[in-house]
């Protein structure tokens, strides 16, 4: 039996103009990671002026769950992926065989484990000569390795 929902919703676009906002302003990090820092990110916007909603408003997005957000959110991320440069290209060969670990499952590591990422330095255009920056990270011990690699796509740190 499907449900009866009130003539008016709890998030209506006063709501998702506000995580909107709120949102780009963390750098638009995923709902899980959003939704626990809202209340101090939320203060800290209206008391340095970046944000200014009624209280009620206020009241419902402080109360909002990461699902909600990601509905909310799903069109402006869609445009978002649509504006994305990337150098770089996801492969399929290993996709179903390496584990993705979101910030929750990062509880028992141990050193060795490592996340990497390739930074293109183009300032916008990949049309010409630029430096790429693979940048490592241990987990566990915040051991940090970056290695510029020049258009000859040689490493200039060995």
């Amino acid at each position: 039996m499907p449900k009866n929902r009130p003539a008016s919703q709890l998030y209506d676009e006063q709501v998702r103009q506000a995580l909107i906002s709120v949102w780009n302003a963390a750098n638009q990090i995923c709902s899980k990671r959003l939704v626990p820092f809202l209340p101090q990110l939320v203060t800290a916007m209206e008391r340095h002026g970046h944000l200014r909603v009624p209280a009620d408003v206020c009241s419902r997005l402080l109360c909002i769950s990461p699902a909600t957000v990601d509905r909310l959110l799903k069109p402006e991320r869609e445009e978002a992926r649509q504006n994305i440069m990337s150098t770089t290209y996801r492969g399929n060969l290993l996709k179903h065989q390496i584990q993705v670990r979101t910030f929750a499952d990062w509880n028992d590591v141990t050193p060795g484990f490592l996340e990497a990422d390739l930074v293109a330095h183009c300032g916008g255009n990949t049309n010409s000569a630029f430096l790429n920056t693979l940048v490592l990270v241990d987990i566990a011990t915040g051991w940090k390795k970056c290695s510029p690699n020049g258009p000859d796509k040689k490493s200039i740190l060995s």
